[in-house]
């Protein structure tokens, strides 16, 4: 359940005065407390503020009769500061499993760093996984080069700065590109950034494993006010984008083996289901026709079927044929 910041702060207050040297915490003083910071609550509502700290927060809580107050058991507790519950600790485990598909990048290590700084921080300190135990198995990359540019590259995202990259593009000579990012995006286990290029003067897709180099720049950060991520991507499947192409209706036909597959995970948001049968399925999405799309049509090959539009027909086609005489 989310704290709102009116039920936080007297929280906080409560720990407080719990932890105050200088008078008893009781219920009066406590609710004196919470007057003076302008939060009058009544002795019942009281009451359920300091069962919900005791249940989801893990406070020590305890009212003492013989000095007519409230006590922490252990003294070393503050809500501000031991405030992970056991709830928490599954989420920052399982969070902890996840990122270690991203290998050994300084993102991962930062992150791992964090955790540890919380947990040592906290009351709950051992960990709710056993140490080199895998009970989550994410999709991994076995390379992981260009990671190490993640969390450098979401930094100058968040705080709008310019970065210089060194590319080198499949087939090309390395490349410098003046660049101000705006999104990180992540597609089949490879990572790329996507921004405004200052030298070409368009928002263009770099992959993250092709950057040899990455520096910060002093360059004045562009914001190009057409680009949207949602828009940006609309018509893409995968991540190729290409300003110069208009989307086209494609409409996939498959086979009884595939279709049920297709039909619980649609290849593109604007998937519309135009026939379904028991023996196959036909689909329609509204797309960009790029590499990505005929890689995806290609591995279902007999399984799958282009309808329509005849050029992307003839195209797999032809692919098709020259890997059949690959066999000959």
């Amino acid at each position: 359940m989310p704290v709102n910041k009116n039920a936080y702060e007297r929280y906080r207050i409560i720990d407080k005065t719990i932890r105050s040297n200088r008078f008893v915490a009781s219920r009066q003083r406590i609710l004196e407390q919470l007057n003076d910071e302008l939060l009058t609550i009544t002795a019942d509502q009281l009451s359920k503020d300091i069962a919900y700290m005791q249940t989801h927060k893990q406070a020590p809580i305890i009212f003492n009769r013989k000095i007519g107050g409230y006590i922490y058991t252990d003294t070393n507790y503050s809500f501000e500061h031991n405030a992970i519950t056991d709830d928490d600790k599954w989420v920052l485990d399982f969070a902890n499993a996840t990122m270690n598909a991203y290998g050994n990048s300084n993102l991962v290590i930062h992150f791992d760093g964090l955790v540890n700084k919380l947990i040592t921080g906290s009351s709950k300190q051992k960990s709710n996984l056993a140490q080199g135990s895998d009970f989550i198995a994410v999709e991994k990359n076995t390379n992981t080069e260009g990671y190490q540019y993640l969390y450098m590259l979401y930094q100058s995202i968040i705080e709008q700065k310019v970065v210089i990259i060194q590319y080198h593009a499949f087939g090309r000579n390395i490349k410098e590109h003046t660049l101000s990012p705006y999104l990180l995006k992540q597609y089949r286990n490879r990572w790329y950034v996507i921004g405004y290029a200052h030298e070409k003067k368009l928002t263009l897709v770099f992959a993250l494993d092709r950057i040899k180099e990455l520096n910060t720049s002093k360059t004045k950060y562009f914001i190009d006010t057409n680009f949207s991520t949602e828009q940006y991507f609309k018509y893409s499947f995968g991540v190729t984008h290409k300003y110069n192409l208009l989307p086209e209706k494609v409409r996939l036909w498959f086979n009884a083996i595939n279709k049920d597959y297709i039909l619980s995970q649609p290849l593109h948001h604007s998937q519309e289901i135009i026939e379904n049968t028991n023996e196959y399925a036909i689909v329609e999405i509204n797309v960009i026709i790029t590499w990505e799309l005929k890689a995806m049509i290609m591995g279902y090959s007999n399984g799958i079927k282009v309808l329509s539009p005849i050029s992307l027909q003839q195209s797999i086609a032809t692919e098709l044929q020259a890997a059949a005489d690959l066999y000959k």
